[in-house]
């Protein structure tokens, strides 16, 4: 499983925390991101217990490592196609992604850091505030960005964890019928 670490970063360092990524993501299939010890992901990387500390400071620095990337991509994916006045396009755009990473998300969304990447969605949905379409007047700005980015995360959640069989269309028409109730006056 690729998790595109950057490039810049030296041959070894890559494939370090590569491993440790995906040791991670594993882990979190498995139980909460609290539970989970540094030596059980060194052990999973097949790491020395030393390396994980050449590469991150504590175990919420490889988390967002692991999830910051992949909720960029997400919104780089959508943020272009939710100007458009129909945002059927975004929300197909970012349910096909999220079905071709779909282990990654099922990781992120119903995993054991469901709480600490929904935290990081939202705080990356917030700062790029500027891009979003203008929010309707009858609800205030701080909820708008929250309330959309919650039921995008709901949904998307329940779809990986509870109908995996569901089209991501299907899922992708229902998101485009949440933001158009949130967009109407």
């Amino acid at each position: 499983m690729q998790l595109n670490p950057p490039i810049a970063l030296d041959r070894r360092v890559r494939k370090s925390r590569q491993a440790l990524c995906t040791a991670l993501l594993y882990l979190l299939l498995e139980k909460p991101f609290e539970q989970i010890t540094l030596q059980e992901i060194t052990d999973r990387a097949d790491l020395a217990y030393t390396t994980f500390f050449r590469n991150y400071s504590d175990k919420d620095a490889l988390l967002k490592d692991l999830a910051q990337t992949q909720i960029e991509r997400l919104l780089d994916l959508a943020l272009p196609l939710f100007s458009a006045k129909d945002s059927s396009t975004s929300t197909l755009s970012m349910c096909n992604y999220v079905q071709e990473h779909r282990q990654i998300w099922t990781a992120l969304l119903t995993g054991g850091a469901a709480a600490n990447v929904r935290e990081m969605f939202v705080r990356q949905v917030e700062s790029r505030a500027d891009q979003w379409p203008a929010q309707p007047t009858w609800l205030p700005a701080s909820f708008g960005s929250v309330i959309l980015s919650n039921i995008t995360l709901d949904v998307l959640a329940l779809w990986l964890n509870k109908a995996p069989a569901t089209a991501p269309n299907e899922i992708a028409a229902m998101l485009a019928k949440f933001f158009k109730v949130i967009d109407d006056s």
